[in-house]
């Protein structure tokens, strides 16, 4: 996740990304039940059955974690006016990276006995 983030985006856009990342982690390491881990062959499955249609704001409510990706839309488009401007592309590159990572964790977390 971090090679993709700080790879493909400008260095204040990666910061966003990674910053939100951690914040949903930590969130889901906290909660109970806790997590199992989360591996590549998860994380490639959940990224590769993504099929998005709707606004951003449809697909909030979809989520089997709707809190977890109301803040990732919030960070992602509704940013004061202090912090980093997100380009279209930027702020599609991290949700398609903070959905999948909410989806992966949200089934480490369902899915542990």
């Amino acid at each position: 996740m971090y090679k993709y983030l700080l790879d493909n985006l400008r260095e204040d856009a990666a910061g966003i990304g990674l910053y939100a990342f951690h914040v949903l982690l930590e969130a889901f390491l906290r909660a109970r039940p806790s997590l199992r881990p989360v591996r590549a062959p998860m994380i490639q499955r959940v990224h590769g059955s993504r099929r998005e249609t709707g606004t951003y704001a449809e697909l909030v409510a979809a989520m089997p974690e709707p809190h977890a990706m109301q803040y990732v839309y919030d960070v992602l488009f509704e940013l004061d006016d202090d912090e980093v401007d997100l380009s279209v592309h930027e702020q599609a590159c991290c949700w398609e990276i903070l959905h999948t990572t909410v989806v992966c964790l949200h089934e480490a977390r369902v899915s542990n006995p």
